[in-house]
């Protein structure tokens, strides 16, 4: 067992990343048997030193991991697992580096440091040149030092600025840690002193650049802790470049020995804190070392004790304040130093400003000082202008003269401020550059003015330098960045996220394209993660909760997957990732069945059981989506409730809260109530309108006697001639026709129907005058079927010569074409007919009345034309769950009207009204919370729109006849699709097949080419509710008085039953639910 435990140490990573780590590893084993009082050699023989010494590591990737324990929470591995997820954190770093020679070839012999080697080198995968700097092994003394160092890198190579030496790669190898560099060509600071000491001026500019340099590495938490003249390098191009930067000190060495150092390195620059502590991380510690080096540089003389005597003022103040003794007295911050080094080199230039523009002779050349007449323009020695203009004016003035004659300026004061304004906005410009913001720097110089003037040539020629360079360092960039983001990409593909963080870095933000910032974002989320994750991990499992743990190693996984320990500790995970997984669907069963009996507040409460993490499952929160989502249906219906005037629609609105709360005892007694108080109402409704019914019957008589028995003595005293006998009626009459006009057919096939429709349909071509002869009308006559209704009257052909009547001889074939030719106008077909015959009926009036079948208004609006009929209106004594007020009665419709093929859209409705207040949201859904107010005003404000008026269209609500009668199209059964629920499931939407209202359309229409009419929303009808009378009856209105409207066609939430054609609904106008819509007729011009 020990011997397994230790080589699990030995042996925790996969091959590619196991290279470099075996000295931390074995350090690893040595703790933990250490705890045992057991050696090391005793168990595991030390074969590190028959390991090749090739940088690669070919040898160790022939060697296989041995397995982590199945039980990872066993009493006799606790210890060993915690250390190997200690292990894994530590070296968590590793998997995203590469072995040195994998990737850069080395050139030349290595330059010895104290603290490693330097080397010059080709990166082959980039194609670019790179300096490598390699720690001695014995620097990195264990896992937390080296994860400092990483972390230390990394911040380092997140800063973006030319004075830091940019860190273009870092890794671990055989070898120990290296860091790989941009090379810098230049020498050191300390080389320079060595011959020769600086001017002032050159080195304030260079300790500027250094206090840049400080400021971004104290922003990111780094102190150099070393700083001195050996790591600040001026290249060629007069940039300063900062260099070993903070990795040398968090290495925690001692301070190398005097043997060890160069010239300038026996001088200490070392606060004198840090004397003392060399682990101080005070920024000001490095601000004291600055001011060291500025010292020196100005003086030549570097030691532990400064004579400040020696230095000028004003340079003497602030080396007397950055060589303060006490840290509270020295300079705060990097950029406080350079804000005061700045302000100094301004002084010094105006002075100097001011010394170059003295006083010059009359006639002097400000070039080669030639005295010249003073009426020359050009000075006669050297061809220089001799006059040069006014930065005040504009106006022109000899060289030699102190104030300009046109404004009274002082020349070499104007002169003086505008060089020293341009000076400012150069070091800005500088200072931009070395950021890389590019564009800010070019429009800066685009900005700059007055460049022209004789005096400022310097500044001019300096502008245009500048800007060539920046645009070929921005084509540059350009080139290598592309380069970056492939291989960034690469990486990314393959994993490696440390790797794609590091060449991403390389990119500066300024210049970054979109591209490589979503690329980025992408690579650091995925790296923070997985550290996250990894650290999670580790933790989890030294307090043994491992309670949903595989949660986040199957995420680690995704995102890593060749992580070795990992993929074991997941594996050892599964059979707890099946109980859990069994243990959820159990709870979730189980609050379903609670839902489903309505029991909210116990779903809540037995989802609420499930463990913190398993509340994110996207099955427990969709069902706590819906509890919810009903708990707030259930107290809005019981405030409607509450709210509720009359029986009828608190019924309603109770069957729509039983169906989310069947339990509910009160609420069932509360039904019982309202259904008693309801079919009574009905009754004294029925009771009160046959009384009226006898009432009227007895006028009737009475009117009847009284007629009679005046045309008996007014017949009996010759007062009126006698009437023709009225002839009976033809045996075609019984035949059902339409309610219209079609062509004319002829021939022995033709119906009796089909004749009279071509009859009609010639009638209205030959559109005959009022003076016509009527033609007499038959009287109704009983149909066949014995139901009681009365075929209603029909117009008898005559003909148009003699006025003589047809014969009766009972045949439906039509005269003879010698006949003269008959009219006819309109008869009545009766409902029912089929869909064939539906379609021929609306193309007919379409072609009489010239008018499409189909139109479509200015908002998209879609209508179909319905022909005008007669039908049974309600619904017979058999039907299933008929109600009382749906008594069967005879309803002709006299004129052919437009009606919506749709229920009206939330985007139509928004389009004409402004707003939506819907509840299910969605531009094709149709609106509802619509009361029968704003429907009537949705039709009112469609009339108005200047295309519809153009149009002659004109809108409001279909009457409950209208309604019912396109609804049917042609049938008399319970459902315009049939008598089952199934044929119902083939047209409408309602509870059995969705919860919530659905887009229109969806569904099968009926034989008018109408969708939804039953289902998916209530329709607001235009009558007021009452009862049906049992006559028949032409275009009725509905009853004269009462307070609630009629809606008709059921919706979403309700049953099947509640669907059928004739079901009928109402609601007080002002009431808005998520079950009421509506959809719109139109009257045209034509019509």
């Amino acid at each position: 067992m020990l011997r397994r435990d230790a080589q699990i140490y030995l042996n925790p990573l996969p091959p590619r990343t196991r290279i470099g780590v075996t000295r931390l590893q074995r350090s690893l084993a040595v703790h933990f048997l250490d705890s045992y009082g057991i050696s090391l050699d005793t168990v595991i023989p030390d074969k590190s030193d028959e390991q090749p010494t090739n940088a690669d590591g070919s040898d160790l990737q022939q060697r296989e991991p041995t397995p982590v324990p199945d039980d990872p929470c066993a009493a006799n591995t606790d210890a060993s697992f915690a250390v190997l997820m200690e292990a894994i954190d530590a070296l968590d770093v590793i998997e995203a580096t590469t072995a040195l020679r994998d990737r850069y070839d080395l050139a030349g012999a290595p330059r010895d440091e104290d603290v490693g080697e330097f080397f010059s080198a080709h990166d082959r995968r980039l194609d670019r040149a790179v300096a490598i700097k390699r720690f001695a092994a014995e620097t990195v003394h264990n896992a937390t030092e080296l994860t400092h160092i990483v972390r230390t890198v990394r911040s380092i190579a997140a800063i973006q600025h030319k004075t830091i030496a940019r860190i273009l790669d870092y890794g671990f190898d055989r070898g120990g840690a290296f860091l790989v560099t941009e090379p810098i060509e230049g020498e050191t600071l300390d080389e320079t002193l060595r011959e020769r000491t600086l001017d002032w001026e050159t080195a304030v500019a260079i300790v500027c650049q250094i206090c840049e340099a400080l400021s971004r590495l104290h922003a990111q938490g780094i102190v150099h802790r070393n700083l001195q003249p050996a790591h600040v390098v001026h290249t060629a191009q007069g940039e300063v470049k900062l260099i070993d930067f903070g990795v040398r000190g968090s290495l925690g060495e001692q301070p190398p020995s005097q043997a060890s150092m160069s010239s300038s390195e026996r001088c200490d620059y070392r606060a004198p804190e840090q004397r003392s502590a060399v682990t101080v991380d005070d920024p000001r510690a490095d601000l004291w070392s600055l001011a060291a080096i500025l010292f020196q540089m100005v003086t030549g003389d570097a030691g532990e004790h400064v004579d400040l005597d020696r230095v000028e003022e004003p340079l003497r103040t602030v080396l007397a304040k950055g060589l303060s003794q006490d840290p509270g007295d020295r300079y705060q911050t990097a950029s406080e130093l350079r804000t005061d080094l700045l302000e100094i080199y301004a002084v010094h230039h105006r002075d100097r400003s001011a010394a170059l523009g003295a006083p010059l002779a009359k006639g002097a050349c400000r070039q080669c000082a030639e005295i010249n007449n003073v009426d020359r323009a050009f000075c006669g020695a050297c061809g220089a202008k001799l006059k040069e203009p006014c930065l005040a004016c504009d106006a022109d003035n000899e060289v030699w003269t102190h104030y300009c004659g046109q404004c009274g300026s002082k020349l070499d004061e104007l002169v003086a401020h505008r060089q020293d304004e341009l000076e400012q906005e150069k070091r800005a410009i500088e200072s931009l550059r070395r950021e890389y913001a590019y564009a800010e720097a070019l429009a800066r110089i685009a900005k700059m003015e007055c460049l022209d003037h004789p005096r400022l040539a310097t500044t001019r020629q300096w502008t245009e330098q500048m800007e060539r360079s920046i645009e070929t360092e921005v084509t540059e960039q350009q080139t290598g960045d592309a380069l970056l983001l492939e291989a960034a990409k690469s990486d990314l593909e393959r994993y490696r996220y440390a790797a794609a963080c590091t060449l991403l870095d390389q990119i500066p933000h300024s210049i970054r394209s979109p591209q490589a910032s979503a690329l980025a974002s992408e690579a650091f989320g995925r790296r923070e993660e997985l550290e996250h994750l990894l650290e999670e991990i580790k933790k989890r499992v030294s307090t043994r909760d491992l309670a949903g743990l595989w949660r986040q190693t199957e995420r680690f996984l995704t995102l890593y997957p060749g992580h070795s320990q990992i993929s074991r500790l997941d594996e050892s995970l599964q059979t707890q990732k099946l109980a859990h997984i069994a243990r959820i669907a159990e709870c979730v069963q189980q609050a379903e069945i609670a839902l489903a009996a309505g029991e909210h507040e116990q779903t809540l409460a037995k989802l609420a059981e499930l463990a913190e993490s398993d509340q994110q499952d996207s099955t427990v929160k969709e069902l706590r989506r819906q509890t919810k989502i009903q708990m707030h249906q259930v107290e809005k219906l019981r405030d409607s409730i509450a709210d509720a005037d009359y029986a009828t629609e608190m019924l309603a609105l109770v069957d729509e809260y039983l169906e989310l709360q069947p339990q509910d005892q009160s609420a069932l007694e509360l039904h019982e109530e309202l259904a008693a108080e309801v079919d009574l109402e009905e009754r004294e409704l029925v009771s009160r309108k046959r009384q009226w019914r006898g009432v009227l019957a007895l006028a009737v008589l009475m009117v009847i006697v009284a007629v009679t028995l005046t045309t008996w003595i007014w017949t009996n005293r010759q007062i009126v001639r006698p009437v023709a006998a009225e002839r009976d009626p033809s045996p075609t009459d019984v035949d059902r026709p339409l309610w219209g006009v079609s062509e004319n057919r002829s021939g022995p096939t033709a119906t009796a129907q089909e004749t009279r429709v071509a009859e009609a349909g010639a009638n209205q071509r030959s559109a005959p005058n009022d003076q016509d002869t009527p033609a007499p009308v038959s009287p109704p006559r009983s149909t066949a079927q014995g139901t009681g209704r009365s075929e209603p009257a029909t117009v008898k052909a005559t003909d148009d010569v003699t006025g003589a009547s047809p014969t009766s001889s009972g045949s439906d074939q039509p005269k003879a074409e010698s006949e003269p030719t008959r009219k006819s106008e309109r008869v009545p077909v009766l409902v029912p007919f089929s869909a064939q015959q539906a379609v021929r009926y609306q193309q007919a009036w379409a072609e009489v009345l010239k008018v499409p079948v189909g139109l479509t208004n200015s908002i998209g609006l879609e209508l179909k034309l319905i022909p005008a009929g007669e039908f049974l209106m309600g619904s017979s004594d058999g039907v299933a769950d008929r109600d009382l007020d749906e008594s069967q009665h005879v309803v002709k419709l006299s004129q052919p009207y437009y009606l919506g093929i749709f229920e009206v859209t939330q985007q139509q409705y928004e389009t004409v009204m402004g707003e939506n207040h819907s509840k299910f949201r969605a531009p094709d859904r149709p609106v509802e919370q619509v009361s029968w107010d704003h429907a009537v005003e949705f039709c009112e404000e469609l009339s108005r729109l200047p295309e519809e008026k153009a149009a002659g269209n004109v809108y409001r609500l279909p009457t409950e006849a209208e309604w019912e009668y396109a609804c049917r199209a042609g049938t008399d059964t319970a459902y315009n699709s049939g008598e089952s629920e199934s044929d119902l499931s083939e047209v409408a939407w309602f509870n059995g097949n969705t919860t919530t209202t659905q887009p229109v359309g969806q569904k099968k229409p009926n034989a008018f080419g109408l969708y939804d009419m039953s289902g998916n929303v209530w329709e607001w009808c235009k009558d007021r509710y009452g009862p049906y009378d049992n006559e028949p009856v032409s275009d009725p209105q509905g009853a004269d008085s009462g307070l609630e409207r009629v809606s008709r066609g059921g919706s979403w939430i309700n049953l099947p039953q509640v669907c059928r054609s004739a079901r009928r609904s109402r609601y007080a106008p002002q009431r808005h639910y998520t079950v009421l819509g509506f959809r719109v007729l139109c009257w045209t011009a034509s019509e």
